[in-house]
């Protein structure tokens, strides 16, 4: 694990990079709680976390539809491709050359 995340006080850089598994409930269960104290008296990561969940809330819904029954129209499969690629390297880093 990296050192940093064990320490209660995260600084915002730490709680930036990890918003997604914060968003998604991929931390441990120490991380979550430091993130959560940071998220406490931080607006501008509170910020930042509101903004990333609507994101993925709209990305989802544009892939998958929603639950009320809504169903995403048909993307061009190399739209579809070109934006799972672009999600991904902005998620894990640029892929490989």
């Amino acid at each position: 694990m990296n050192a940093p995340l064990a320490h209660p006080n995260l600084s915002c850089r730490h709680v930036l990079d990890r918003l997604y598994e914060f968003i998604d409930g991929e931390l441990t269960a120490t991380v979550h709680e430091a993130v959560c104290r940071h998220l406490d008296i931080c607006e501008g990561c509170s910020a930042e976390l509101a903004v990333r969940a609507k994101l993925k809330a709209v990305v989802h819904r544009a892939f998958v539809g929603d639950e009320a029954g809504f169903e995403a129209p048909a993307m061009p499969a190399e739209l579809r491709s070109r934006l799972a690629d672009r999600l991904a390297e902005l998620r894990d880093g640029p892929l490989p050359a």
